[in-house]
């Protein structure tokens, strides 16, 4: 979906939106990681938070009435080393499934082992293994990656679940998703911003509906009502709410 303006007049409408969000009452700020407040990479391990998105959503939770959180594929542990400086945030991993807790479903054990089989066949791709699920990437595949994809698709998950992602497959066996992480947070608020990038974001902007401010990042079919072009636009947006709010000192 998304509004037929030119990026700058978009971006412009989004922010007033947001602040007369604000403005009004309690707001929830929560992004996506991957592809929203980082660039997307090749290997999981190397990605980092940017900089300036980090500072912004920072400023933003320093504010008495807004709410800040990453909601993420990723596991919590990982969301927490990728992102050491953040301040006041709520970290949500494994699509909603992965709050810190340690727990480990056994199952994730043996998924991992026969995924990582067929990954070892196909150069370049990987498998990650968190507390309650398991992902296959081919982002960085070296060649043609149909053969695997399709073996791992036709694997017994043992009453699991498939995640489709961007060049990513995963299994789950939490029964949470994002739009039940990001609709359990906005309890406690007015009004819920949610930026995301991926195909598993697209059940959190569907549960918001009309009364979210919902924003795709990137291309791609969405009933998010906003979209901006990139990680790039998405540190654009954070920095004009905080200078909207004169937080920038």
């Amino acid at each position: 979906m998304g509004r037929s303006l030119s990026i700058g007049a978009q971006q412009l409408t989004l922010t007033s939106e947001i602040l007369k969000a604000i403005e009004q009452g309690m707001v929830l700020i929560a992004t996506d990681f991957d592809g929203t407040i980082s660039q997307l990479v090749a290997h999981p391990e190397d990605a980092r938070g940017e900089s300036r998105a980090v500072e912004a959503l920072n400023r933003l939770s320093a504010v008495d009435d807004i709410g800040v959180a990453v909601v993420s594929g990723r596991a919590h542990a990982d969301l927490k080393r990728l992102l050491p400086s953040s301040h006041g945030w709520t970290l949500i991993g494994e699509h909603g499934n992965d709050l810190g807790e340690e727990t480990r479903d056994d199952r994730v054990e043996r998924l991992a082992e026969a995924v990582g089989e067929i990954a070892g066949r196909l150069d370049g791709s990987h498998v990650e293994t968190k507390p309650h699920s398991v992902a296959f990437h081919w982002r960085d595949a070296r060649e043609d990656p149909e053969s695997a994809i399709s073996e791992v698709r036709s694997l017994n998950i043992d009453g699991g679940r498939v995640l489709n992602g961007k060049k990513v497959i995963e299994f789950t066996f939490g029964k949470s998703t994002k739009a039940d992480a990001v609709l359990s947070l906005s309890e406690r608020y007015d009004s819920v911003v949610f930026i995301g990038d991926d195909v598993t974001d697209e059940d959190a902007f569907a549960a918001l509906g009309s009364g979210g401010i919902t924003v795709k990042v990137g291309e791609g079919e969405t009933s998010a009502r906003h979209r901006v072009a990139d990680v790039g636009a998405v540190v654009s947006l954070l920095e004009s709410l905080v200078a909207g709010l004169n937080l920038s000192g």
